[in-house]
């Protein structure tokens, strides 16, 4: 790829830029010239460009690197690499643990192209630059928590969050600041331990270290050796002879093995692995995945010794790119919407700035710090961390439930959730499938039953598809055989088929075939007229088998042993041997669960690779409504205008349960996929809301049982183990959601908490909006008037108030869900029109204030006075207002009055003012520096009522207006 290359090299550190404001401090001290406004503007510079070094790769450049063509460092795709010279004019370096290599001004991957000819795999492929491919090593990065809580300080949210609670100590309030900033810093401690935990569950990905027998290098030597499997690179051809994790994508050239590719997929079937067999043109990567083995994988049984091409190693193989991206998943996103909220917030910041400025009596230094407290005080430096604090709260909910989130943002998509997609087998009804009957038999059914499947004994413990191990559990009469060559179940054909040697004698051969009825109808010599019965069946509610076979000639197969490999030919003209009728009992829950999603306004599909009148018969159980198409038909009903009146798919392979999800959401809607399986990866991960239902482990259960009495600390660990108990396997891979449980009102959970934290979102926007207009009116007056608050007055407001936010951020979901959807935007006109109404007022009753009450002479220092205590009394009024008129309750979240803590910090809110008029404990009074304010009482305590009274009719008004309920 050609590319301008930028090349740089870094600047002795006395000549970074950040350190101009220490030399101009210096300049000033050696003249005698330091002042207040100068040494902190200096310093503020100093700080904030060198925290701009962490925060931008243009910043960093700038600062602390000068242009050098032959600098060791590059800029590509704004990030600085570091390169590596690697001799002969080729230099090298990583990008997010991706190697590139730097040749004559060119920049080249090296991720291998696996679209290799069939000739030259055989061959063993010569690949290029083959030396300078990394080492094949899968080593997660292990951070300390000092160095993760290193980058969470140097954030711009953390500093800014520091540095507007830090300033409060030039407004004489040390004690409330302090406590501010412990506050922020202990609640990021929490949330990097929280990142610790996740780094610990992808250490389970690394690979271990094999030694394998290597027959060629990928530069062409022939050479046979036994080296370790970190010395392995693209085009190696290797002989595996044990089972063994792989430890690199491979394409198998002889040989045969059962694999277990849970890691991948989150289905711990075995799925059967073979060679690479006959004239393919191209190796694919999606047409030949059964021949080919995946990194992060474990064979299960090796059939014989397997000879294979590696394809690729490290971080360039499936599961490396993978955990690539779920690495950089904890990367810092900016929420649009709360950009959008702090942008205008600081709008307001500006307008209040401009008014002090120009009606405030103080000037220089006093003046420049009061502009300064009052714009970063009206932007909530809390946000963050009140909304980590409940995405934290919501993900220790679902896990007490058995749900396990590892992309905590999509817990808030879930209370916006409109489709439900759901598969059949394994979901909706019990992965256990039983044989109910087999009709139609004769006497090459048995013989069909008993070879045609794809279960393997590892160790003595038969493992594979639970259709296969229904059919080999049932009773019918079993004979002796060998699998010569054998064609896996794929989605794609609905069909499987073996060739095997029947009984004790090798003359006798035999092509057995089973699978969906309309795909082995087209393959049979004679259709009997009985054959379409199994419409019959299907609409019964049985899961239909149709079962085929010919014998095959031991002549012709000597003479062509190619026909052994031949589907076509082995295909043709087959005898018809019955049908099994299987069948499976709905999983529990499954009728609730679906009654109340439909009751609560969502469209509940089913999309499943089954027999469409198998899927109407379940789907009449489950009481889903709607029209029914299967298999190619699919494709047309995408495209047409009706298509939100089907709900019933069938035959549906995985790439149409993709495009149904998408399609969806091209409409505008928020969907879910709830799945168990391999043919649902596409769906899981394309979905709003992916949902992997999983068989549950006791080892989570019992982590969950010892939880009951645990401190803080301790409840952090056990969240952490109950976590790590989640197997990278466990289909977490695959989807954000894992659900341990043999109960699908784990669905239910999933939504009602992902309403519950997105009422509590937009709840928590909208309180921090009105408290900081709030604020900034309130510290303008303060400024303008010359009165302050005392530090204790701060300190004990601010954790009242502390508390009041942290029971608002922590949502209980309640046990149904309702027909009223919440609202998605926090810019809407409800929110606008009550956040509007509401500062009207609140900001009116300041004026009253300064109105009614005599102003004392402005002073530099607090003293105690009326109009502080009364201002002290309506702003603590103006916190309880804002929390009591815009909680949102029922029906997404426990009410006001089930709060238990919100109550308790709004009560001891109300006692503190109390005490002011009625000293009960006039050293309390004392402590917060109140004074007596007796002869206002007729005018406060109105004021503060008609606050509560016309804040809580103007919310009202505003939900009544303009809040839009969607059905």
């Amino acid at each position: 790829m050609n590319l301008i290359l930028k090349r740089y090299q870094s600047k002795p550190l006395y000549l970074h830029t950040y350190f101009f404001f220490i030399y101009i401090l210096g300049v000033l001290a050696m003249g005698f010239y330091i002042r207040k406004p100068l040494t902190i503007l200096c310093l503020f510079g100093f700080f904030l460009s060198f925290l701009g070094t962490f925060w931008s790769t243009k910043i960093l450049i700038f600062q602390c690197f000068s242009n050098n063509p032959n600098g060791p460092f590059l800029l590509y795709k704004n990030k600085l690499c570091l390169i590596k010279c690697e001799g002969k004019g080729v230099e090298s370096f990583l990008f997010n643990r991706e190697k590139f290599l730097l040749i004559d001004q060119q920049i080249i991957s090296l991720s291998p192209n696996i679209e290799i000819s069939f000739e030259k795999l055989r061959k063993g492929p010569v690949i290029e630059n083959y030396h300078l491919y990394p080492p094949n090593e899968f080593l997660v990065p292990r951070p300390s928590f000092f160095t993760l809580f290193k980058e969470q300080c140097v954030s711009p949210l953390f500093s800014f969050q520091v540095t507007s609670s830090l300033l409060m100590c030039f407004d004489e309030h040390i004690m409330s600041s302090l406590i501010s900033t412990a506050m922020i810093i202990f609640v990021e401690a929490t949330f990097v331990l929280s990142r610790v935990s996740t780094m610990k569950i992808f250490r389970k990905l690394e690979h271990k270290t094999y030694l394998l027998k290597r027959l060629n290098r990928g530069d062409g030597k022939l050479i046979s050796e036994t080296v370790s499997s970190v010395d392995l690179r693209p085009g190696d051809k290797i002989v595996i002879d044990s089972p063994i994790n792989l430890p690199c994508d491979m394409v198998i050239l002889e040989g045969s093995c059962a694999v277990n590719e849970a890691m991948l997929s989150g289905e711990s079937v075995p799925l059967f692995k073979e060679e690479l067999i006959g004239k393919t043109p191209i190796l694919n990567l999606k047409e030949h995945k059964k021949h080919i083995l995946f990194a992060g994988t474990s064979i299960e049984k090796l059939y014989s010794p397997m000879t294979s091409i590696v394809l690729r190693t490290s971080y360039n193989t499936e599961q490396g790119m993978l955990l690539n991206k779920m690495l950089h998943s904890d990367d810092i996103k900016y929420d649009p919407e709360a950009l959008k909220f702090i942008l205008s917030l600081s709008l307001i910041s500006l307008i209040n700035c401009f008014f002090t400025f120009k009606y405030s009596k103080k000037t220089g230094y006093p003046l420049f710090i009061d502009l300064i407290i009052l714009f970063t005080n009206t932007i909530p430096f809390e946000l963050p961390m009140e909304m980590g604090l409940s995405i934290q709260s919501a993900v220790k909910n679902l896990m007490s439930k058995k749900v396990y989130c590892l992309e905590p943002f999509r817990i808030t998509l879930a209370g916006k959730v409109d489709v439900c997609c759901f598969d059949k087998t394994g979901t909706l009804v019990d992965s256990k499938l039983e044989v109910k009957k087999v009709v139609f038999s004769n006497e090459n059914t048995g013989k069909v039953l008993t070879c045609c499947q794809n279960l393997i004994d590892v160790d003595g413990v038969i493992k594979g598809d639970p259709l296969d191990m229904a059919i080999f559990l049932s009773d019918f009469e079993k004979v002796p055989y060998k699998i010569l060559q054998q064609f896996s179940f794929t989605s794609e054909l609905k069909r499987q088929g073996v060739v095997a040697e029947i009984g004790n004698s090798k003359n006798k051969l035999m092509f057995c075939m089973k699978g969906a009825p309309e795909q082995i109808e087209k393959h049979l010599k004679v259709v009997p007229s009985t054959y379409t019965t199994y419409k019959k069946y299907a609409t019964e509610g049985h899961r239909v088998i149709a079962l085929a076979c010919k014998e095959l000639s031991i002549h012709d197969i000597k003479l062509s042993p190619n026909r052994l490999t031949d589907r076509a030919y082995l295909e043709k003209d087959l005898e018809f041997c019955g049908f099994a009728l299987l069948g499976s009992s709905l999983r529990e829950y499954a009728n609730e669960m679906c009654t109340t999603l439909r009751e609560a306004g969502l469209k509940v599909l089913m999309i499943t690779g089954d027999n469409l009148l198998t899927a109407i018969s379940v789907a009449d159980q489950l009481n889903i409504k709607g029209k029914g198409v299967e298999g190619h038909d699919i494709d047309k009903v995408l495209n047409d205008t009706d298509f939100k009146d089907y709900s019933i798919f069938g035959r549906a392979d995985p790439r149409h349960k993709e495009l149904i999800i998408k399609k969806y959401q091209s409409l505008g809607f928020h969907t879910m996929m709830v799945g168990d399986g391999t043919n649902d990866v596409g769906a899981l991960k394309s979905a709003d809301v992916g949902v992997a239902m999983l068989e549950p482990e006791e080892v989570v259960s019992n982590v969950q049982a010892k939880k009951t009495q645990l401190s803080f600390f301790e409840q952090i660990k056990s969240d952490a183990a109950s976590l790590e108990s989640i197997k990278p396997g466990d289909a977490s891979m695959a989807a954000p959601f894992t659900v341990k449980s043999n109960s699908l009102k784990s669905i239910i959970n999933i939504i009602q908490q992902g309403r519950s934290s997105l009422v509590t979102t937009i709840q928590m926007y909208k309180i921090l909006a009105l408290n900081s207009i709030i604020s900034a009116f309130l510290y303008m007056v303060l400024d303008i008037l010359g009165v302050k608050f005392s530090d204790p007055q701060m300190v004990s407001i601010g954790i009242l108030s502390s508390i009041g936010f942290t029971a608002i951020t922590q949502p209980k979901s309640l046990e149904s869900i309702s027909t009223q959807r919440p609202i998605t935007s926090i810019f809407s006109l409800y929110i606008f029109s009550s956040i509007l109404s509401q500062s009207i007022i609140q900001v009116s009753s300041l004026y009253l204030v300064y109105k009614n009450i005599p102003c004392p002479k402005p002073a530099e220092k607090f003293e105690p006075s009326e109009l502080n205590t009364v201002l002290f009394i309506v702003s603590s009024i103006q916190t309880i207002t804002v929390l009591i008129c815009n909680y949102i309750g029922r029906p997404f979240r426990e009410d006001l009055f089930e709060n238990k803590l919100l109550g308790f910090s709004i009560l001891a809110i109300f006692g503190f003012i109390s005490n002011i008029f009625l000293k009960f404990h006039p050293d309390l009074n004392e402590l917060i520096n109140v004074v007596d304010i007796a002869k206002h009482i007729k005018f406060v305590v109105p004021l503060c009522v008609s606050i509560i009274i016309l804040c809580y009719i103007c919310e009202k008004i505003s939900f009544r207006l303009f809040m839009i309920k969607r059905s």
